[in-house]
């Protein structure tokens, strides 16, 4: 795991500087406090850079690392786990290799075929290889986003790093602009949905994605290297739910067994929910020790889980680690949004970052963690909500209209009532009415005149044309749950989940492994019909409830009846009762003061100011639009003093 960066000489007579270079990695030191290296070709076309956390091969996995000849050069933020079987496969072509890392294979599998060894590769990665006879650079990323690359071209130069704020250190980079578009687009779903980024000189490589950019032409071209799309809705394969389960618990077995390979101890996060306890539950069977384990129970009992946690960690034998959130964790919101590099609405990072720092002081820096089984087996609320509602757009509009009003005693939240509201436009339109956290009007009132004029400039369409665009005729063939489950791999999977994951771990210097996001499940699943997903007769990812339920080596079953059969919670923050404390904290009052709001010229201070006072007093709910105003204020201040 590390932190990578890079430059190449793509249209311009500019040699990269190797002091430059190491200023971007050096912004990565928390990625990888253990090693550091450059490579720079002989005629200064391509720099690479790498700040490297140790896990495998602790001695000899020094990056940038090459092949024989020297001339093929790889970095790597990441992990490949089939890199055994990788290298036994090129050693019997006749590659030699001179160190025992996963990230050498990756300079010898390119030597060997080419661009095309992405498809060979599994695991979590970001990376860069240097191909000095054709003067070439690939990068490529894995096929569910769990590892970022940010891209930048400018100058005729091609920037790329593990994190925007490496390519900041980049003169060419000096003054970024704010992107008006994406700005709004956070307040509309509550993250900055990729490619774009909150700069807009600032891209992300898409998951799945390799980019591969030739010095003598100065071009840069990128393409997809995977998918697994949902077969169309009827043509799914029939299967048996018995041999369902088993088939899920086999490769849910084999995935956790990879992630386990490391060079230092491995421990796992456990909330006492379904999926972080099943992992445990087959990382102890797999290991046949005592793992250590970590959660955070809440102050706020509507949030707490941690009782379930301690459940899980007494079935299970592990040696168990909790730590408790109260207000004061809200003061870590300043550093969070510095290692975040873009604002959020949401504060759910806090409690995250708290979890990997408590695995860091205990002596961990590899963590198992249960992302990506909601995404994969329809967990979240709001995919059983949908199908609900689809149940009424079977009635004529009339008839549905009064199902729309607030006023009525319907047992509908709001999100539902605007997902009927929209049920005549596309699956898109729907998606979009689930995940928004504020409405056009809303956001016209936020935002200041300037910041409205800007945002009318932009020459990006709105979020709900670009999404039309780019996904309405490939889930149009789909059934609706699968749909939804399309549009949210693809959006808020890589681009809010992955990113807070990636983000909060690698700020303590933690690899979070996610054997969930193994994309061999992803490719399973995708076969299979709806139902095995989603049952509106049955509880939320009732397969994989059925799944744990199975007897594990000892003889009795991987999770008992409490934590298989009690319903979801997620992780959440009491964000909404923090903003009603009767005093905030003086980083909060600094900066939603009429001094900064006007001076960032971003917000209507009026508007901020009555939404406070209306939250703190009534029962409306702003605290998604003031932690958003929050947070952007915070990186605001942060990214102007940087720069």
């Amino acid at each position: 795991m590390c932190g990578i960066a890079g430059v190449l000489r793509l249209s311009t007579d500019m040699p990269v500087d190797a002091v430059v270079l190491a200023r971007m990695t050096g912004a990565l030191v928390h990625r990888g406090p253990d090693d550091e290296g450059l490579f720079v070709s002989p005629a200064r076309a391509c720099g690479l850079g790498a700040r490297r956390l140790s896990i495998i091969d602790l001695a000899g996995g020094h990056q940038p690392i090459c092949n024989e000849a020297g001339d093929v050069w790889v970095v790597q933020n990441g992990e490949i786990y089939n890199y055994k079987p990788l290298r036994a496969e090129l050693e019997a072509c006749g590659h030699v290799f001179r160190s025992e890392s996963d990230t050498e294979v990756i300079a010898h599998a390119y030597e060997q075929w080419g661009a095309a060894c992405v498809e060979r590769l599994w695991g979590m990665f970001a990376l860069a290889v240097w191909d000095e006879p054709r003067q070439r650079l690939l990068l490529a990323r894995d096929r569910l986003g769990k590892k970022p690359l940010f891209l930048a071209q400018v100058n005729g130069l091609l920037l790329f790093a593990s994190e925007i704020k490496a390519l900041l250190r980049h003169p060419a980079l000096c003054q970024p602009t704010l992107d008006a578009r994406s700005l709004d687009e956070m307040f509309t779903v509550g993250y900055v949905p990729g490619p774009a980024t909150i700069w807009r000189e600032i891209s992300k490589l898409p998951p799945a994605h390799l980019l591969i950019a030739e010095v003598a032409r100065g071009t840069a071209a990128m393409s997809c290297y995977w998918d697994s799309p949902y077969l169309p809705g009827g043509q799914e394969d029939a299967v048996d739910p018995e041999d369902a389960a088993e088939e899920v618990l086999a490769l849910l077995q084999d995935a956790v067994r990879l992630r386990l390979q490391a060079d230092v101890p491995v421990g796992a996060l456990l909330s006492g929910g379904l999926d972080s306890s099943g992992l445990v539950a087959l990382m102890q069977e797999l290991t046949g020790g005592r793992a250590h384990t970590f959660s955070i129970g809440f102050d706020r009992a509507s949030h707490d889980e941690s009782q379930y946690a301690r459940l899980a960690s007494s079935y299970l034998g592990t040696e168990h680690h909790e730590l408790r959130f109260g207000w004061e964790a809200f003061n870590r919101l300043p550093a969070v949004m510095a290692s975040l590099d873009q604002p959020q609405c949401f504060a759910t990072a806090v409690p995250i970052s708290m979890l990997y720092e408590a695995c860091r002081a205990a002596g961990f820096k590899v963590i198992l963690t249960g992302e990506g089984s909601d995404e994969l087996f329809a967990g979240y609320g709001w995919f059983r909500g949908n199908q609900q509602a689809e149940a009424l757009l079977r009635l004529p509009t009339g008839l549905r209209r009064p199902f729309f009003s607030s006023r009525l005693p319907f047992p509908m939240s709001p999100a539902a009532r605007q997902a009927l509201a929209v049920a005549d436009r596309s699956a898109v339109s729907r998606y979009l009415a689930w995940q928004q956290v504020s409405t056009a009007g809303q956001r016209s009132e936020l935002f200041s005149a300037d910041f409205r004029h800007e945002l009318a400039r932009s020459a990006r369409p709105p979020l709900a044309v670009r999404w039309q665009d780019e996904y309405a005729d490939a889930v149009a063939p789909l059934a609706s749950l699968h749909r939804d489950m399309t549009l949210e791999r693809h959006i808020r999977l890589p681009d809010f989940i992955n990113h807070e994951v990636d983000a909060m771990s690698m700020a303590h210097s933690v690899e979070a492994r996610v054997p969930f996001l193994d994309h061999r499940l992803w490719e399973l699943l995708a076969r299979w019909p709806p139902r095995l997903k989603l049952d509106l007769r049955r509880p939320e990812k009732w397969l994989l409830r059925d799944v744990f339920g199975r007897p594990a080596t000892s003889g009795r079953p991987y999770l008992p009846p409490a934590i298989r059969e009690r319903r979801k919670q997620g992780l959440a923050t009491p964000h909404a009762d923090w903003w009603r404390q009767p005093r905030m904290p003086d980083f909060v009052e600094e900066a939603l003061s009429e001094v900064a709001l006007r001076r960032s010229g971003l917000f209507s201070f009026e508007t901020v100011a009555q939404a406070r006072l209306h939250h703190k007093n009534g029962p409306a709910n702003h605290s998604a639009l003031l932690t958003g105003v929050l947070n952007v204020q915070l990186w605001q201040q942060r990214a102007t003093h940087s720069n």
